[in-house]
């Protein structure tokens, strides 16, 4: 599971593990009804996430984009080591030419901050399709228990 999943308290264990309940001994429409609307909140959650983390570059990121919003300690990590290249490379292009050997080498340590940025961002948000992915299931799972645990209840009341 990626590491935004692992540093949050489980999505998973919200909603997959009512799934697994609501089969085995839920057998009240009330029941399985409270852990649809659950699920259904984490999808809403989980889709917005997702489709914001899509849109995130790198630059929006270094610049504070999604502050607080994506837990990955590799990026926290890598905009820590962007800030601090970042000023040692604006320090260095106050003193040196463009076409200075270690201006150049300032330059080239951020650009290859910011792929290592761009990949770790493709990396959280393909985990986050995957959670999202996995939430959808769970949601129509429980939406398919319900229906069939109304079907059985209009059955047994008939």
């Amino acid at each position: 599971m990626s590491s935004l999943a692992a540093n949050e308290p489980s999505i998973f264990a919200k909603i997959s593990e009512p799934t697994s309940r609501a089969r085995s001994s839920s057998s009240r429409p009330a029941s399985v009804n409270d852990q649809l609307s659950a699920a259904k909140g984490q999808t809403i959650n989980l889709n917005a996430r997702a489709k914001s983390i899509k849109s995130l570059t790198p630059e929006s990121f270094v610049d504070g984009g999604m502050e607080g919003e994506i837990t990955s300690p590799a990026l926290t990590g890598l905009r820590g080591q962007y800030s601090t290249a970042k000023q040692k490379r604006d320090g260095l292009a106050t003193k040196l030419g463009p076409r200075h050997p270690e201006r150049i080498q300032a330059d080239s340590e951020l650009d290859s901050l910011r792929a290592s940025i761009a990949a770790e961002i493709r990396r959280v948000s393909a985990s986050m399709q995957a959670d999202l992915r996995r939430a959808i299931q769970t949601e129509q799972d429980l939406a398919a228990h319900l229906a069939e645990l109304k079907v059985r209840q209009g059955r047994s009341g008939s």
